[in-house]
């Protein structure tokens, strides 16, 4: 078993090296050349032209059904530079011109406001037929391809679609919108008509601001040409008389503003100066500032004589103090300032002395009571009682003078009170003075700046206003409808037409599940190719089974596949060509048993000793080929109750012998593993030529597994087009994970005729040219 493992080890040679079929299958999978697409669209061919007729009808149809509608575009410039006549500053303050300018102003242009301005002057409030495409005059080719569609569809589906259409029109009027419009009020409903139709005059318009200068392109479309010229006429005349009109009304707005500015500011700057003059009149004063300088100079005057006053007042309680002191001792008076230097006192003092010096000299010449010493002491006293009174006298000055000073202090600080509270009264003066006369100056300053503003809005106000934009390019009435455009949507129609049917023809490729040639399945599992086995036509098929058809009609195409599975199989081997060969698949239904039998007679009616033995022990069908009864056969064999000779079977039309399953076995796995049918096969292959074994398929049960071992080569087959990709590859894997020697995988039941449109080389031997030879 040499070739158990092909999936894996047969892809190089002796040297290492891929073979050459295999590098071709690799590039060919990396891209798909002309060929294979052009292979792929034309068998599919029909697919094509259906859903191409299919749309260029519809589009057709479409187009019959559509109103001509033309198109006509103005363009406008923004931004214009303004004449500085008089260098007086607008009131509206010119925009930065950018991207955003252009895009505002293109909203301005599809506004409300614009759209009614032109409705109005296109007097389409009166006459809004003027705006609303008409209808034709008879049925259109849509509305009888949707009168035969609801008398095809039911009632119920004909309203969904009805639904889905207005939701998504999203204009269409329901039954609710119109129980709704017809309760409103006959000031509402043309109110909404008003609206609804602002609304259908934006919707004829598009805005496209440009990127790289300042021009605004309108395009206007209507089924009427020159109706559509109108519009886009007027929607660029309204937004340039829109620019002029808002200068103009600003202006105006502004002039108002500031003449009853000037009104309210003239008035209150006459009511300051009258305050002013008011406050001056019942102060007496105009301007305080020279006044209260001199009150200012006062006042530091008498606070100078104050402190000298008070430094005299200081000294004379000072020498009071000490002059009351000196009272309270002997003599201590005579001690005083004022007394010594008072010249009277001095003469005095002196002429005591000399009275006192005389009475001494005395006292030594006469007797104390003499007249003369009596007179002198008498002298002394008078002199001393006039002493004590200058010193009297002088204690009462000085206590005079202290109250002198006293009263003088008193007095400057009455008049530095006086005086400061004159300065007090005097500053708050100059406060409300300078309030006034400062709201009276700003009250004039800004009375004359709005004047002067009034004045200057007053001179623009008259001067032209210029528009802030102006019509570069008028629409001129179209020719030809814009819409639709029948050349270039039908060529549009046929492109995509075509592009979509190629993409659903590659979709439906794409979800072939199945596989469609040999060459396709030695690309993904690597196996050899023992042929295809076409299907028998309709008219075959129902005289002849394929078991039958091979006998029947031996130079058929069918009978030359099996010719070519056989021959195959006996080369897949030189030296030592398989005796025993079993027949499986990876599903069922996928024509193991008629090509097992077909194969069996075909060697036996090439003269070789050949037997056919059903291993399908669950659902046996051999029996059913060749239309016998499942008699006595395997499972009796493998249980010794009767001997080989007595279950083999001959099919009289072509000489095979066969065995059938003969009866239920309780474990088909362990029966068809067992020795003893290791040896059934081991006695048969001695007896036969060719040994054929019809087994079951290997992915829903594991008979067939256990087989590998006891045969020398082993059969995959493969039904076209119908086996998955995943199950076909799983049972060869499992095939191969089982040590089975595969000698190959064939295609059954193949459309041979569709098989030819894959372009694959079998399909070219087995019907181009090649298939009349066997007369089909």
């Amino acid at each position: 078993m040499a070739n158990v493992s092909y999936l894996h080890t047969t892809h190089a040679d002796e040297t290492g090296e891929a073979p050459a079929f295999m590098s071709q299958s690799n590039s060919e999978s990396s891209m798909m050349n002309f060929r294979q697409v052009f292979s792929v669209i034309w068998r599919r061919k029909w697919i094509v032209v259906a859903i191409m007729a299919l749309v260029i009808a519809l589009t057709y149809f479409w187009l019959q059904s559509q109103t001509p509608l033309y198109s006509a575009g103005s363009e406008v410039v923004i931004g214009i530079r303004e004449d500085t006549v008089t260098g007086i500053e607008g009131v509206v303050q010119r925009e930065q011109q950018d991207f955003y300018f252009n895009e505002t102003q293109a909203k301005i242009i599809s506004s409300s406001q614009i759209a009614e301005e032109v409705a109005t002057r296109l007097d389409l409030f009166e006459n809004p037929e003027q705006l609303y495409w008409k209808s034709s005059a008879g049925p259109s080719a849509g509305q009888q391809i949707k009168s035969t569609i609801k008398s095809i569809l039911p009632e119920p589906v004909v309203e969904g679609f009805r639904s889905v259409l207005n939701l998504l029109r999203g204009g269409s009027q329901t039954a609710e919108d119109r129980s709704v419009i017809k309760s409103m009020t006959p000031e509402e409903r043309a109110a909404f008509e008003r609206q609804t139709l602002i609304r259908t005059l934006l919707d004829a318009i598009s805005v496209d601001p440009s990127d790289r200068s300042r021009t605004i392109a309108i395009r206007a479309i209507s089924d009427k040409p020159d109706m559509a010229r109108k519009i886009a006429n007027t929607f660029a005349e309204a937004y340039v008389d829109s620019t002029q009109t808002e200068k103009s009304d600003a202006t105006t707005r502004a002039s108002g503003f500031l003449r009853d500015e000037v009104e309210r500011l003239l008035l209150q700057s006459q009511q300051s100066e009258q305050a002013l003059a008011q406050f001056s009149r019942d102060t007496g004063f105009v301007s305080v500032g020279d006044r209260l300088t001199l009150i200012e100079e006062q006042l530091a005057d008498l606070n100078s004589k104050l402190v000298l006053a008070r430094e005299e007042l200081a000294e004379s309680q000072a020498r009071n103090q000490q002059v009351r002191r000196l009272l309270s001792e002997e003599g201590g008076i005579e001690t005083v300032a004022s007394v010594l230097e008072s010249p009277l006192i001095s003469r005095l003092r002196e002429q005591e002395a000399e009275v006192v010096r005389e009475i001494a000299e005395l006292r030594t010449q006469l007797r104390d009571r003499h007249p003369r010493l009596l007179l002198k002491r008498a002298e002394l006293e008078d002199l001393q009682l006039k002493i004590r009174s200058e010193i009297d006298k002088i204690v009462i000055g000085l206590n005079n003078k202290l109250e002198l000073a006293q009263v003088k202090v008193r007095n400057l600080e009455n008049e530095v009170a006086v005086v400061q509270a004159q300065i007090a009264k005097q500053s708050d003066a100059e406060v409300t003075l300078q309030s006034l006369q400062s709201q009276r100056d700003a009250d004039k300053q800004l009375y004359e700046t709005v004047l002067t503003r009034f004045n200057e809005i007053n001179l623009q106000e008259r001067a032209p206003q210029k528009a802030d934009a102006r019509i570069i390019s008028r629409a001129a009435t179209p020719l030809e409808p814009s819409f639709p455009r029948k050349s270039l949507t039908m060529a549009a129609a046929i492109v995509g037409s075509a592009m979509l049917a190629i993409m659903v023809v590659f979709l439906i490729e794409y979800m072939d599940s199945g596989f469609r040639s040999l060459h396709q399945l030695q690309q993904q599992a690597y196996v050899p190719a023992l042929g295809i086995i076409p299907r028998l036509s309709v008219l075959e098929g129902r005289r002849y089974t394929p078991e039958d058809f091979v006998l029947d009609e031996p130079n058929s195409l069918y009978s030359e596949s099996i010719r070519t599975i056989r021959t195959s199989l006996m080369l897949s081997s030189i030296d030592s060509p398989p005796r025993s060969v079993m027949f499986t698949s990876s599903v069922p239904a996928e024509g193991k048993t008629s090509t097992a039998v077909s194969v069996a007679r075909a060697a036996a009616k090439a003269g070789q000793r050949t037997i056919l033995v059903d291993c399908d022990l669950r659902k046996p069908s051999v029996n059913e080929s060749l239309r016998v009864p499942n008699g006595k056969g395997v499972v009796e064999i493998l249980t010794g109750n009767i001997e080989l000779d007595d279950a083999i079977e001959i099919d009289l039309k072509s000489g095979l012998h066969y065995i059938t399953a003969g009866a239920k076995a309780p474990n088909p796995p362990d029966a068809l593993g067992s020795v003893a049918m290791r040896q059934l096969i081991t006695e048969l292959e001695g007896r036969y030529d060719l040994v054929i074994l019809d087994t079951p398929p290997v992915l829903p049960v594991s008979d067939s597994l256990v087989l590998l071992r006891h045969v020398d080569k082993a059969v995959f087959l493969v039904r076209w087009g119908s086996t998955r990709r995943e199950a076909v590859l799983a049972g060869i894997r499992q095939v191969q994970e089982a040590n089975g020697d595969l000698a190959g995988v064939a295609m059954t039941r193949v459309d041979i005729r569709k098989h030819q449109k894959y372009n694959y080389s079998d399909s070219y031997y087995y019907y181009r040219g090649y298939g009349k030879y066997y007369g089909t």
